[in-house]
């Protein structure tokens, strides 16, 4: 996949199958509109992108970032767009002077004369352009005028779940993992660097890494442990995900995202893990003494390497 983080850094001629969104967790309605413009692109022989924006819009333009929560950062939407076979990924610097484009300017100037468009592949509902004044009558009135096809796509359901990236968030917050991973049609990604923490976990027999979160936006679910398979290099190795503030260790209110891989003793200091998270163990719990709190970490490794065997069975 072809990564541009402005249009000028673009030069090429080809034709485009496009689409355009922020793409917030790639999920499964994201992923029936990529297999469109890929089977698009394919019959016409032009190229799939997906035009995205870097910071959130909404972020950009201070619209309740206080309450703002995404399922994915940036790096983590390269991933998993990587993993869905995208041609080409457009991460455009959103700001203030963007934001101020008119629908027009944004299909003229971004759309036609820097990208190429060839057909321009929309969902039912997304808006685009200054005061969201663009949709998908805006552009098939002006097909024909800059020579590009529009094809729509309608909304998509799974087992009655209207599929949405809110209504994912609202899963992952009320701690229904499960449904939430369904919608993403892959477990819910948490993608971080390992930084040097306090080395607690390894005096009781459960040492962490200790993952330090790409910004502030990112969505964790509920404080607790969860059975999770960490991705290192070309591996894939089943772990336990801790989130939250370890009440049992006195003097401790940050709020820390630790992972220990099961069956691991290497160096992860500076090393990007890419964390999948697949169910829910227990909510977050003081014990009154660490010899506690190690018998309870040994439980939830049990569970957790009964969780996987189980699903390897499957």
């Amino acid at each position: 996949m072809e990564i541009y983080r402005s249009l000028d850094a673009y030069r090429s001629s080809d034709r485009l199958v496009v689409t355009i969104g922020t793409y917030d967790g790639v999920h499964y309605g994201h992923r029936v509109l990529l297999s469109r413009i890929q089977t698009l692109a394919q019959k016409s022989g032009m190229k799939s992108a997906l035009v995205t924006f870097e910071p959130h819009p909404r972020i950009a333009l201070n619209k309740d970032v206080d309450k703002l929560r995404l399922l994915s950062s940036t790096d983590e939407k390269i991933n998993l767009l990587e993993e869905a076979n995208l041609d080409k990924l457009f991460i455009l610097p959103f700001g203030e002077a963007f934001s101020r484009l008119s629908a027009e300017e944004f299909v003229r100037e971004v759309l036609v004369n820097s990208l190429h468009a060839g057909i321009v592949v929309i969902g039912h509902d997304h808006r685009f352009g200054h005061d969201r004044q663009g949709d998908i009558h805006f552009l098939s009135a002006r097909a024909e005028q800059y020579g590009y096809q529009v094809e729509e796509i309608p909304r998509q359901q799974l087992t009655n779940w209207e599929v949405s990236s809110t209504q994912i968030r609202q899963h992952l917050q009320a701690g229904e993992l499960e449904k939430a991973n369904r919608l993403l049609t892959k477990p819910y990604l948490i993608r971080g660097e390992v930084v040097k923490g306090d080395q607690i976990g390894r005096t009781i027999g459960f040492p962490t890494a200790n993952l330090a979160l790409p910004n502030a936006y990112k969505l964790l679910p509920p404080e607790g442990i969860y059975a999770v398979k960490a991705g290192l290099y070309d591996a894939t190795i089943p772990a336990m995900l801790y989130i939250g503030k370890r009440p049992s260790l006195a003097g401790k209110t940050e709020l820390r995202v630790e992972v220990n891989l099961l069956d691991f003793n290497e160096d992860l200091y500076g090393k990007t893990l890419n964390v999948r998270l697949y169910s829910f163990i227990r909510p977050d719990q003081k014990f009154e003494s660490l010899e506690a709190l190690t018998q309870a970490l040994k439980q939830d490794e049990q569970v957790t390497r009964t969780f996987f065997s189980k699903q390897i069975e499957a």
